[in-house]
């Protein structure tokens, strides 16, 4: 039923003339700007993603309110729509483990955005800061593994790949980023996933793909395959050791690189990963990028408030460069400073208070709502004062008892009205298209 009110919220929204010139200017791919209040932000991303599906990256100011948007657009639009592009809990220069679901939900996302994929990606301006390798030197594209068909790596291969890519190798795999292999039977919790898998294999064959429980290992669904996407946001090279040695030592003189940095050494070169290894990350590569670098051309980018979004990545950033420099180290290499958050690589929506009014704007939006908690006669005369005045009216409640009431005194009020539950019926019966529903 949400899908259907979308289709139809989509339609009137779009082609309304309040909006003409926002949406002449978002068809022709130019940027544009839209005056609209925080309540409707989401549904207005949601309405402009389902009348075109193309990639889009959402970023607005503050992680829990990207989390919260991203929840909220998954609610209209389905969880495989949108994908958050999180902040790393964990900072290059302490030997932390890094929160493998917050790295496999960034590398899940940079690849939607490198290869075009029609989804939304959600992040606040403080989780673009942290650099990551160049698009070209790294590549974070999964690993697929299908039911029925010959593993695309040997087996022999398998675990030293799943190694490579920040896998740890268990006795069971319990959480995020571990597998365990055992004769014939490979289990492997994915960065991407909420439980484990358990692949059945017959030599490089691959006989049966399901899900498991934690717990138990009890079955909870056959799979016809799964995607394995890295665990972390680099690789480490020959030719970025090499780089590494050859600046080590005036580094640390420098005061650049911990005195370690020589015990380090020693662990790449035997191929040994530690905690702590991303603070070499500007020597592993020839060049670094900020995830903005790795969209596809085809991406709208949609920014909310951006004064507000550079003063959420300042803040970051300078409590960011505070505990670097507390911690002896520095921030250089590893976060750029906001004023290098280049947005304008592609097309652009900014999404603007009603209250401003030193930008253009292409549209504005504004939107009503009951005042507090009020009886269905009531509801029904506002909303019969709503349409008078131009506004598209949705009447909505969770109740069906509360439904049939709303409908009463609507039609009591001569407002005329389309019963989305009744199309919904009708749409899943297959006696209707579900279109034009208010």
């Amino acid at each position: 039923m949400q899908q259907i009110l979308l289709e139809s919220i989509t339609k009137q929204l779009l082609s309304s003339r309040a909006l003409e010139t926002f949406t002449e200017r978002l068809e022709r791919g130019s940027d544009t700007n839209l005056a609209v209040p925080l309540s409707a932000r989401v549904l207005v991303t949601a309405a402009v993603y389902a009348h075109h599906p193309r990639p889009m990256l959402v970023c607005l100011a503050g992680e829990q309110a990207a989390a919260r948007f991203a929840r909220d657009l998954g609610d209209w639009l389905g969880a495989n729509a949108v994908l958050p592009l999180p902040l790393r809990s964990d900072v290059p220069w302490v030997a932390t483990e890094p929160d493998a679901a917050q790295v496999g939900a960034r590398v899940r996302a940079l690849d939607a955005l490198q290869q075009g994929e029609p989804r939304i990606v959600v992040a606040s301006a403080r989780a673009l800061l942290r650099t990551i390798p160049a698009p070209g030197e790294q590549s974070f594209a999964p690993l697929v593994i299908r039911a029925g068909e010959t593993l695309p790596l040997s087996y022999d291969e398998l675990p030293g790949f799943l190694v490579s890519g920040g896998y740890r190798r268990e006795d069971r795999a319990l959480e995020p980023a571990t597998f365990a292999l055992h004769g014939d039977t490979l289990e492997i919790f994915t960065a991407t996933a909420a439980t484990p898998v358990r692949l059945e294999l017959f030599g490089d064959e691959v006989e049966r793909i399901r899900t498991v429980l934690v717990s138990s290992g009890q079955t909870i669904a056959d799979l016809p395959s799964i995607a394995v996407y890295p665990a972390q946001e680099f690789s480490v090279s020959p030719q970025g050791i090499a780089r590494l040695q050859r600046v080590a030592e005036t580094q640390v003189k420098a005061g650049q690189l911990p005195s370690s940095v020589a015990h380090h050494l020693e662990l790449l070169q035997s191929g040994h990963s530690f905690l702590g290894i991303e603070r070499y990350l500007p020597y592993f590569y020839e060049s670094l990028s900020t995830p903005l670098e790795w969209m596809s051309s085809k991406t709208l980018v949609v920014l909310q408030e951006p004064r507000a979004l550079f003063d959420d990545a300042a803040s970051s950033f300078d409590e960011l460069t505070t505990k670097a420099t507390e911690q002896g180290s520095t921030t250089e290499g590893l976060y750029v400073p906001p004023a290098q958050l280049d947005f304008g690589r592609s097309q652009r929506l900014t999404m603007l208070s009603l209250l401003s009014s030193t930008t253009r704007l292409d549209g504005r939006l504004e939107v009503k709502h009951p005042a507090g908690q009020v009886a269905e006669d009531r509801l029904a005369k506002q909303a019969a004062d709503l349409l008078g005045n131009g506004f598209m009216t949705v009447v909505a409640h969770a109740n069906h008892r509360v439904r049939e009431s709303l409908r009463a005194a609507l039609s009591d009020e001569e407002v005329p009205f389309d019963a989305l539950d009744d199309r919904f019926a009708d749409a899943r019966a297959g006696q209707g298209d579900g279109a034009d529903v208010v």
